[in-house]
């Protein structure tokens, strides 16, 4: 603004004026109105050459940060992240109770005249000048007790997550009151299953072989379990209607629908189911273990 001024505030034109100039008075120039530069002149190229040193000077500047922080905060080195994240946290916690107790425009005050002056050619002096060596081992002391924590403090789980998966053995009863294999399925197929009500036919596979292990997960059992506690799942679901084998093959029935010979075996938790397709299932488990994804492309992992 104060060359601005000036222009339209200019001195007398006179080798003789010793006075300050005061701008005292009315403006007796017009005002400069500034312009876009034409096209293909000297002016728009200097533009552009500016401009694409800003753009420049940008790039590098984000590339720095990121090879300064993203390569700490993500994990690629756990134990590292680890810390860090540990270490803002207790700072968040800090500042939760005493970020009104510090004197923000005095610090961040202080903390631009630092970097004005350390930009002085005189202060660059002093600063080089400066005994580094006390600065190197109370480096070196931090980084050997930092050392020290990531290795003791921060255990990570080296093993694989392992889980139990379910699938039920789905059969249903005939006409000539036979049981026949249906389908493998993740639901039981109960009087009270959404499928159930809205008279759909149970989802699965029709072979045992067919059933794959979740996306991201592999076998880690070579072969499936049968659950012989059929009552605990069936009580775990408030399954109701459905009558229940304690012994032998562990089957559910629904109620009405349980196996002759199997009678002496069975204990009743209600009434007749009402649907004309009487089934029957059973449970069994598997246990898998999660596999290591692959690296996202264009994203560096740390060896």
């Amino acid at each position: 603004m104060e060359p601005a001024f000036v222009t339209r505030h200019p001195p007398p034109a006179s080798t003789h004026f010793l006075e300050l100039h005061a701008g005292s008075g009315p403006a007796t120039a017009a005002p400069v109105q500034v312009k876009p530069v034409p096209e293909m002149s000297k002016d728009f190229f200097r533009n552009m050459r500016d401009l694409q040193n800003s753009m420049e000077d940008f790039s590098i500047a984000h590339d720095g940060v990121v090879q300064l922080v993203a390569s700490r905060t993500n994990f690629s080195d756990e134990r590292l992240s680890s810390i860090i994240y540990q270490g803002l946290f207790a700072l968040a916690l800090v500042l939760l109770i005493a970020a009104n107790l510090i004197p923000l425009r005095p610090v961040a005050l202080l903390f631009g005249w630092c970097i004005i002056s350390a930009g002085h050619p005189e202060v660059a002096k002093l600063i080089a000048a400066i005994d580094k060596e006390p600065f190197k081992d109370a480096y070196n002391i931090i980084k050997n007790y930092m050392v020290h924590w990531m290795n003791e403090d921060i255990l990570l789980d080296g093993t694989l997550e392992k889980r139990e998966v379910e699938i039920f053995e789905l059969q249903r009863q005939s006409q000539e009151k036979k049981w026949e294999a249906w389908v493998y399925s993740a639901s039981p197929h109960d009087t009270q299953s959404r499928h159930r009500i809205a008279g759909n036919p149970p989802k699965g596979a029709a072979l045992f072989e067919d059933v794959q292990a979740p996306k991201g997960w592999a076998w880690s059992a070579k072969k499936w379990d049968l659950d012989l506690q059929s009552q605990q799942w069936v009580d775990e679901r408030m399954i109701t209607s459905v009558e229940v084998e304690t012994e032998g093959q562990r089957w559910v029935y629904d109620a009405g629908g349980d196996d002759p010979s199997a009678a002496s075996t069975v204990h009743g938790l209600g009434t007749e189911a009402g649907n004309e397709d009487l089934w029957r299932r059973r449970r069994w488990t598997r246990t898998v273990r999660r596999q290591p994804s692959e690296p996202k492309v264009g994203v560096e992992v740390k060896k």
